[in-house]
C-alpha cells in the first residue's frame, strides 16, 4: 500500500493490557491497578499511547477477562454504572468503527455489564466478540449474547 510519505506507524497493535494493568509504566508514570476504577482509568491512558496509524487502538484487549480481577467488593449495580461510563467514553473518544474488544467465554459481572452497557446504549463503537466455548459459556449467557446482537442497529457484526 502506498499511504505517501509519514513516519512509519503499524495498522493492529497488540498490547499486553493485563501485564500494564497488573504492573503500570514506568514511562508513563503510572502504578498497576488496585481496583476497577484504577483498571478503567490506566485503560483510558493507555488506549492513547497505542502507536497505531490512526493513533487509536483496534484491539481494546479481552475486557471482561482484564477487568474482573479488579472488581473486589463491587456490586452488580457499581459495576454497571463504572462499565457503562466507560463504554460511553470509548465510543465519544475512540470513534473509530474498527475498535473492537472480546469477552467470554466465562460468565463474570463484568462480561454481563458489557452486554448491559452495550445493548442499552446502541454504540457504533466499540464492536464486541464473544467467544463461545460450549464447556465454560452458560446457555443463558449465550442467549444474553443473542438477544443483544438481534437488539443492536450496528451495521456490522463479527
Amino acid at each position: 500500500m502506498f499511504e505517501g510519505h509519514a513516519p512509519f506507524k503499524p495498522r493492529y497493535v497488540l498490547p499486553d493490557y493485563a501485564r500494564f494493568l497488573a504492573n503500570g509504566s514506568q514511562w508513563l508514570e503510572l502504578e498497576g491497578a488496585k481496583d476497577l476504577d484504577d483498571a478503567l482509568s490506566l485503560l483510558t491512558i493507555l488506549y492513547h499511547h497505542v502507536p497505531s496509524v490512526t493513533s487509536m487502538p483496534v484491539y481494546l484487549g479481552q475486557l471482561d477477562a482484564l477487568l474482573q480481577p479488579y472488581v473486589k467488593i463491587l456490586t452488580q449495580d457499581e459495576i454497571d454504572i463504572r462499565i457503562k461510563r466507560f463504554w460511553r467514553y470509548l465510543d465519544r473518544t475512540l470513534p473509530d468503527a474498527f475498535m473492537h474488544a472480546n469477552i467470554g467465554p466465562a460468565d463474570t459481572p463484568v462480561t454481563r455489564a458489557i452486554l448491559r452497557a452495550d445493548a442499552e446504549l446502541k454504540q457504533v463503537s466499540p464492536n464486541l466478540t464473544f467467544i463461545y466455548d460450549p464447556d465454560i459459556t452458560p446457555d443463558d449467557l449465550l442467549l444474553d449474547v443473542a438477544k443483544n446482537i438481534c437488539g443492536m442497529q450496528q451495521t456490522a457484526y463479527f
